[in-house]
């Protein structure tokens, strides 16, 4: 018996030496989770918690932590399984990937355009007119101002993006081959 109590009393001192000896990024005091070998630090699960956009109460985050806990579960049992070895998954993967870059990219040169793009009262006068020939004008220019200047604005932010791409095709080498677009029936 006084064995075990001195193993148990040497092991909690080795841990706690370890503990307290630990130097930089992710000491174990900043460990917030560990689920099995995945270890999430208080700040980032902090972050994550913000993001998730639940209130902040001590049963929210009870609730949330209850979620975290059983995805990463999951989360490791598909790992162990291999899954995420698997070529649909790492497809998955690649497309996922393609389309979040893609629409970061986007938002990024949009707000950039719009930043750049102003409208002149002289092209919402040629917007205007313009609808008024085709016919799909219902109201003065006095009470749709404000559409009509939304629109060109949004109008000429979609060009500057289309010009904006039209360059990175002149500045790119691109090659196909032109038996994809033949079709066979």
């Amino acid at each position: 018996m006084r064995k075990k109590v001195l193993l148990v009393g040497s092991l909690i001192i080795v841990g706690l030496a370890f503990i307290y000896g630990y130097q930089g990024k992710g000491r174990p005091k900043d460990i917030a989770l560990r689920v099995n070998n995945f270890v999430m630090m208080q700040e980032e699960l902090e972050e994550r918690f913000r993001e998730s956009g639940m209130p902040d109460t001590t049963q929210t985050r009870q609730q949330f932590l209850e979620d975290l806990i059983n995805r990463k579960l999951v989360l490791q049992e598909a790992e162990r399984l291999g899954l995420d070895k698997e070529k649909k998954f790492l497809k998955t993967i690649e497309r996922f990937w393609e389309q979040s870059l893609f629409k970061i990219m986007i938002e990024a040169k949009s707000k950039e355009v719009a930043g750049q793009v102003s409208v002149t009262d002289k092209e919402i006068e040629d917007y205007y007119n313009d609808l008024l020939k085709k016919g799909r004008a219902t109201k003065p220019l006095s009470e749709s101002y404000s559409e009509m200047k939304w629109q060109v604005l949004r109008n000429k932010q979609t060009q500057a993006l289309n010009d904006w791409i039209e360059v990175l095709h002149k500045d790119a080498k691109i090659e196909l081959n032109e038996k994809f677009l033949e079709w066979e029936e």
